[in-house]
Order: C-alpha cells, then sequence, then structure tokens
C-alpha cells in the first residue's frame, strides 16, 4: 500500500476512550510495528515511544494519530532510502490534533472565540479550588460583551451564555467534576483554544 492508503492506520477514526496509562500509551508502538512488519532497531524504537507517548498526554485519539503519522513516516522514509524522521512525524501529528480541535469544536463556539478563551483561562486559574459554574460562565459573559461591543453587537443574553456552555461540555471542552466544578476535558485543547482565538484574534465575532 502507498503511505496514507491503507484503512487499517485508521488516520481519520475519532476515538474516544478514556485516558490511558503512560505504559500503555508507550506499548502502542510496538504493537504497530508488529502489526505492520515495520523492522525499528530496539533503541530506536524506544526514543518514538517515548515522544509519541509524551505528545498523546495518554488521550487515545492523540495516540492514534501520532501512530499513524509515524507509521507514514517510517515508510516514506523508507520509499525515499533515508533515515525517519522523529520531528516530521511529530508536526504532521500536531497539525493532526489541531483538525480534531477544530472539529470537536464545531461550527458555532469558533464565533465565540474570545468568551471561550476567557472561560478557559477562568478553569485554568480555579484548577486547584475549582472552577465553579458561574464564574466560568460569567468570565465568557464578560469577553463575549467586550469582543462583540467592537462589532457594535448587542450582548448575549445568559441564556444563551448557558446555552454555549453546555454545547462546549458536550463538545468536550469542559467536564464537570464530583465537586460540581469545571476542568478541562483535554488540558492541550485548551492550548489550542488559546493560540487560535486569543488576543490577537479578538474582534473577529460573527465573522
Amino acid at each position: 500500500h502507498r503511505v496514507g492508503e491503507n484503512p487499517t492506520l485508521a488516520r481519520d477514526r475519532d476515538i474516544r476512550l478514556g485516558r490511558l496509562p503512560e505504559r500503555d500509551a508507550r506499548l502502542a508502538l510496538p504493537a504497530l510495528c508488529d502489526r505492520f512488519g515495520i523492522g525499528v532497531a530496539a533503541d530506536e524504537a524506544e526514543r518514538w515511544a517515548e515522544r509519541i507517548a509524551a505528545d498523546s498526554h495518554g488521550f487515545p485519539q492523540h495516540l492514534n494519530v501520532g501512530l499513524v503519522s509515524a507509521a507514514e513516516e517510517w515508510l516514506e522514509a523508507n520509499e525515499q532510502g533515508r533515515s525517519p524522521n522523529i520531528e516530521r512525524a511529530a508536526g504532521r501529528a500536531a497539525l493532526r490534533r489541531d483538525d480534531y480541535y477544530r472539529g470537536r469544536l464545531g461550527s458555532v463556539l469558533p464565533r465565540h472565540g474570545p468568551a471561550l478563551v476567557a472561560a478557559v483561562e477562568t478553569v485554568r486559574q480555579g484548577a486547584e479550588a475549582g472552577a465553579r459554574v458561574n464564574d466560568v460562565e460569567a468570565a465568557f459573559r464578560a469577553a463575549s460583551d467586550k469582543d462583540r461591543s467592537t462589532s457594535r453587537l448587542p450582548p448575549l443574553p445568559m441564556e444563551e451564555v448557558s446555552r454555549l456552555m453546555n454545547r462546549a461540555m458536550e463538545n468536550g471542552v469542559f467536564q464537570p467534576t464530583s465537586a460540581g466544578t469545571l476542568e478541562l476535558s483535554i488540558p492541550s485543547m485548551g492550548d489550542f483554544i488559546e493560540r487560535t482565538y486569543g488576543e490577537h484574534k479578538r474582534g473577529s465575532v460573527g465573522q
């Protein structure tokens, strides 16, 4: 098979499972090598396994794209007669993680990017004591009002803020804790939101 044409690599599969222990994440690479008959020296396989596990943070979806990107890089390197480049594979996996986040956010939440950033920051700031839902909604609304005012749009009703926050939870941005507070479902998704919709993106509401 040509690179990217093997459906069993599951490049575009959306995997939603619980977080894996680091040891299990690191064992996924040897299993992939065995499955596809990819010959890699033990020390090199260990180096790649550590990098993929570290970048995935134990999240199965991220582990999947890390493994797929590694396999594609190995196959391409073999076809081109060169050594596999771990940074090339990691970069490809990072782009796929970003694509995954865009898909999870959907079409509605990005319209409220600065407000979503404020909600993420509030959750992170309250990580130790726990971020209360009301506080996160208040931060969302305050940032939304500020951003909308630059476009001369009216403030969002509180009911709409609550609806958008519920959508953010349904789409996997936040998840409730047993204490009734909120936390980030995937911390690196918070990173993506902050760098994509942060300060330099303000004023884009409704576009």
